[in-house]
């Protein structure tokens, strides 16, 4: 996790379309941590965090630790991935390694 995961936890709360109170209360918080929490700029603790990051939701706390953003469909795709045996994932990576090194050469 790099440093600017705070600032990226901020932009996904204000991005999420429920209310800071819905997320506080999301995270099992009294309804007003979220809004304390970015008026005085504090960052949560690990514990806290991860609260927000489960309500939140996977792809955000995806973003807000890496600052990778993932769309439903890298998502599925992850899901989908992650269910396989290791032997299919392994196969799953050459194949992959395989296209992108076509792509390349293109």
């Amino acid at each position: 996790m790099d440093d600017n995961w705070y600032p990226r936890l901020v932009a996904a709360i204000e991005a999420d379309g429920r209310s800071k109170r819905e997320i506080s209360i999301a995270a099992g918080f009294g309804p007003n941590f979220v809004q304390q929490m970015i008026k005085e700029g504090k960052q949560p603790g690990a514990a806290k965090l991860q609260n927000l990051l489960k309500a939140l939701g996977p792809p955000q706390m995806f973003y807000i630790l890496t600052g990778i953003q993932v769309t439903r469909e890298d998502e599925e795709f992850l899901k989908v991935a992650l269910s396989a045996s290791p032997r299919v994932k392994a196969r799953m990576r050459d194949l992959m390694l395989e296209f992108l090194a076509g792509d390349a050469e293109t």
